[in-house]
């Protein structure tokens, strides 16, 4: 049992997954997340986020930041200054083939 082929003109609707997740696909990396600290948005360990190199962020958005320990995920709140923030995070996704 398979699935019929698409025909050629119901692909010229479909994105790549690429062009949904990567903004700027020259500023944009992926690191695999390693712990459940932002599960509850919905991130988990194992998960891929996808960050974009930046000095553009706000409160609310999550950043990936290096220190001596290590990269890790972080929430912006207003009146925080985090050092070392290297990008913001701007997609995630998993596979469930593991």
């Amino acid at each position: 049992m398979g699935f019929a082929a698409p025909a050629d003109d119901e692909l010229a609707d479909t994105i790549t997954v690429g062009q949904y997740l990567i903004r700027d696909k020259d500023a944009s990396y992926l690191l695999e997340v390693g712990s459940d600290s932002l599960a509850e948005s919905g991130i988990l360990q194992g998960d891929l986020v996808i960050f974009e190199r930046s000095g553009n962020y706000r409160p609310g958005d999550i950043v990936v930041v290096l220190n001596e320990e290590g990269y890790h995920l972080h929430y912006i709140k207003k009146g925080v200054l985090l050092r070392d923030i290297i990008g913001v995070v701007t997609g995630s996704f998993r596979s469930y083939y593991k």
